[in-house]
């Protein structure tokens, strides 16, 4: 047996026996890791076991390699390092990437906490505007912040997941600083009410809500700055986190006290933002009109939009750049980058929807009649315009009504957005620069026509669906004026909803 040990074909069963234990431990590992966790208690500990495995498989590999010198010797086909240790080096990855990752995954249960609690009403409310003088709001994250950092340090073992779990909520705790001050000018931009009660509504005092936002910040520093006196590492982190603050507030500063935008001090934030939103242009361009949105009027937006496009050509210059940056220094995201901790991801997220709706095209009904209409003059050869609205109407046989004041969140398929026509018409305002999809219809005849306006109307039956419209098919015809006195609008029609 032990001649057998020294020989080389023992050598190769103990590299086969070995190299299928770590194949098994990586395969279970891969298989189970996401079932440990359920909480912060089973997170923390499920880190702390995998970091355990860690010490006993360099235990286990260490006692087969002075039991069995020649697996040393052992190399790689492709690489200088013995096989053994390759495959090692990979499993031991395996086990920190996903403590790592268990342990940053507990900060979802302490924001869920956060926005369960009054915070996330109170937050950027009448209320913190005019009644919280202290910054009740910031000092009450920080508490929950700190109550369970200390549950933290007590559960962990090691303490670079400790380093961990800290940094995740630090930039946990900004992005949902920021988001939330966003999420206040989307409810205004949309009519939305807060918290199902009253409208949401701008801030009352612009001058003093830059005061509000000043002093939460510096909450955030003070404590964010002990933080990096007991933990030298997340230096980074926090001046990273401080600085995206810091730029926010400078830009509604801006918005509120620079009235004159030659001077140039705008371009140079723009600039600086579209570097934190991650070189989006659509990210930096909404960011800035919700911020104004907030804090300014409706003259002072209109000079940001035009020294947006000022700015426009070095913001794509810029994005290039980065692009090419991120592409020659790509590498794989390993899985302890928890998603929705860094901040460009979070905004990403948070305007995909308003994106994903300017390159969608609905047409209006004026456009549609007019469209409709001017065909059937060319193919009669220049007959009369119709004169009643209803027979322009019945010769469309197609009808949009106006969307809801408060429309529904959409939830629609990215990869099938390929086949939506280029906006037209909300309530009141154009929600993209409209475009000509029917081409000349003056040079088609009906037979044409006609199968453009089929094409047409299947394309557009589910995007009315998604914008919560009522849809008037060619089956439908619209009911006689009403002649009663007492009835509230002459030209009022019954929909069919399909």
């Amino acid at each position: 047996m032990r001649e057998m040990a020294n020989s080389e074909e023992g050598v190769a069963l103990v590299m086969d026996c070995v190299l299928f234990i770590i194949c098994n431990l990586r395969t279970l590992q891969a298989e189970h890791h996401d079932d440990f966790y359920h909480d912060i208690e089973s997170s923390c500990a499920a880190g702390n076991d995998f970091m355990r495995m860690i010490d006993y498989f360099d235990q286990f590999i260490e006692s087969v390699l002075n039991k069995y010198p020649a697996l040393k010797k052992r190399k790689d086909k492709k690489k200088t390092t013995t096989v053994l240790e390759k495959e090692s080096s990979e499993l031991v990855a395996m086990y920190g990437n996903d403590a790592i990752f268990t342990v940053q995954r507990s900060q979802v249960y302490v924001m869920k906490i956060i926005h369960d609690s009054t915070i996330r009403d109170d937050i950027f409310s009448v209320e913190w505007e005019e009644s919280f003088t202290c910054n009740e709001v910031a000092l009450s994250i920080v508490q929950t912040m700190e109550d369970y950092l200390y549950d933290f340090h007590n559960f962990l073992s090691d303490e670079y997941l400790y380093q961990k779990i800290v940094a995740a909520l630090v930039r946990a705790v900004v992005c949902f600083y920021i988001r939330s001050l966003l999420q206040k000018a989307e409810n205004v931009r949309r009519r939305r009410r807060r918290n199902n009660r009253t409208l949401e509504t701008r801030f009352n005092s612009p001058t003093r809500a830059i005061l509000r936002l000043m002093y939460d910040i510096q909450v955030f520093h003070s404590y964010f700055t002990n933080l990096v006196k007991q933990i030298p590492p997340l230096r980074d982190v926090v001046r990273e986190e401080l600085g995206a603050l810091s730029i926010i507030y400078e830009c509604i500063n801006l918005a509120i006290n620079d009235k004159d935008p030659t001077t140039g001090m705008l371009q140079d934030h723009i600039l600086v933002l579209h570097k934190r939103t991650g070189a989006s242009t659509n990210v930096t361009k909404y960011i800035l009109q919700d911020l104004w949105l907030l804090v300014s009027s409706k003259s002072d937006r209109k000079k940001l939009n035009e020294t947006f496009l000022q700015v426009h050509v070095e913001l794509e210059r810029m994005s290039t750049n980065i692009k090419e940056n991120d592409m020659l220094n790509s590498v794989p995201k390993s899985r302890d980058l928890l998603p929705g901790l860094l901040l460009k991801e979070v905004l990403a997220e948070f305007y995909e929807l308003r994106i994903a709706q300017e390159k969608v095209v609905i047409p209006c009904a004026p456009c549609l009649r007019l469209s409709r209409d001017k065909a059937r003059l060319h193919n009669n050869k220049g007959s009369a315009t119709p004169k009643s609205p209803t027979s322009i109407v019945n010769a469309l046989n197609l009808d949009f009504m106006k969307p809801k004041m408060n429309p529904r969140k959409l939830d629609f398929d990215k990869e099938n957005t390929s086949h939506l026509l280029p906006i037209l018409c909300g309530e009141d305002k154009l929600l993209s620069k409209p475009a000509i999809f029917l081409g000349s219809l003056s040079e088609v005849n009906m037979e044409e026509h006609k199968k453009i306006m089929e094409t047409l109307e299947g394309k557009l039956f589910k995007i009315l669906k998604l914008h919560n419209l009522n849809f008037i098919n060619h089956t439908v015809r619209l009911r006689p004026r009403m002649k009663n006195k007492d009835s509230l609008s002459e030209d009022r029609f019954d929909n069919v909803h399909l």
